[in-house]
């Protein structure tokens, strides 16, 4: 991630011991009260769609919670792929979504929200959990 040019920062939730490249461009980490095993680490924000990416690429360990336009970034970007994924896989007609895919949740360990279904923490009215994506989104299998 670039330099930023103004003072602007992310809000994001870090499962502790992952994420070292964040840690070291912190503004502040500390421990999420009533959440064990996860840090919130403020870091200056990048340019948008380039801070976006990177932080989809760390998966279920980093949550983005502010700001807002981050939040949709990261979220269209994880959008993008699941769908780029799903238009290049092969069908495996013994997968139980049968598609050969699993849902991002499920690559963690969590409960699938509605097949097929995307949400951002934020729109969903709760605080992201185990088995969201990062960036606050939860992504369902397919029907």
């Amino acid at each position: 991630v670039q330099r930023p040019v103004t003072d602007a920062r992310a809000v994001l939730r870090v499962r502790a011991g992952v994420a070292a490249g964040l840690r070291r461009t912190a503004v502040s980490v500390v421990p999420v009260d009533g959440r064990p095993g996860w840090d919130r680490v403020v870091v200056p924000l990048g340019p948008l769609w380039e801070t976006a990416r990177h932080l989809a690429g760390n998966g279920p360990d980093v949550v983005v919670e502010e700001p807002a336009e981050l939040v949709d970034a990261t979220v269209r970007i994880l959008r993008g792929t699941l769908a780029a994924a799903r238009a290049t896989a092969r069908p495996d007609p013994e997968a139980p979504d049968g598609d050969g895919l699993l849902a991002f949740e499920e690559l963690a360990g969590g409960a699938p929200t509605a097949p097929g279904k995307i949400e951002s923490a934020q729109t969903a009215g709760s605080s992201p959990r185990r088995g969201e994506t990062g960036a606050g989104a939860r992504v369902g299998g397919s029907a």
